[in-house]
């Protein structure tokens, strides 16, 4: 069964712009209505047209708008860099900053279904909040491999705004990471918060493996 989270992924439109030593993003432009105005100075509407498409047709998990899915023990991200000129510079930002991104969606991931699996569980608030940071921070700590890139896109885009025209590619990533190793990076947070308890401290070792055992509950 699919499971939907909202997760901060750049997709379709919202392209994720940002500098690299490989390339220079082409400049932004303000895109407006054509009878829009701003402080009284009428703004020229922007006209986007595709050129090209790499590869020619465009790939389902595309064209479906969906950022993030879970299915066949497999979790999905579709992400995106926008308005490099160089094909190849895309193509190289788009799959870094899909590592980026992907290892901080994990890492959210797995710090939401903790709180989810630890809320109303512990009999002590304080140790509980107390557990939570600490897990957190163990998951913060984690290093997440296994990122596969199962596909990319791209599209040349000219943009036109008056008598003005720039040329861009935007291009997208599908990646996917498998269960296992997310459940394995799951594990691993747990038994590095299990070793920071004092082995007299039944309660919270107690506590942290009922979490343990809800949030498996949960996946």
């Amino acid at each position: 069964m699919n499971k939907m989270l909202a997760v901060v992924v750049g997709f379709m439109f919202l392209g994720l712009v940002g500098c690299a030593s490989t390339g220079t993003p082409v400049n932004n432009a303000n895109t407006a209505n054509a009878d829009n105005t701003a402080n009284g100075t009428s703004v020229k509407k922007i006209e986007k047209n595709v050129i090209e498409r790499i590869p020619a047709t465009t790939p389902d998990w595309v064209t479906k708008g969906i950022p993030y899915e879970e299915k066949n023990d497999k979790f999905y991200y579709v992400t995106s860099v926008n308005e490099y000129e160089d094909l190849d510079v895309a193509k190289k930002v788009a799959t870094a900053e899909a590592q980026a991104t992907i290892a901080k969606e994990i890492k959210q991931t797995i710090n939401t279904r903790f709180s989810e699996a630890s809320a109303g569980t512990s009999k002590n608030q304080k140790l509980g909040i107390a557990l939570k940071d600490r897990f957190s921070s163990n998951v913060e700590n984690l290093e997440v491999r296994g990122i596969v890139t199962a596909g990319i896109y791209s599209e040349q885009i000219q943009e036109i705004q008056g008598n003005e025209s720039k040329v861009y590619w935007r291009t997208y990533v599908l990646s996917t990471i498998p269960k296992p190793i997310y459940n394995e990076l799951v594990k691993k947070a747990f038994d590095n918060t299990k070793a920071q308890i004092l082995p007299q401290d039944n309660i919270a070792m107690n506590d942290l493996k009922e979490f343990e055992q809800e949030l498996y509950k949960s996946n």
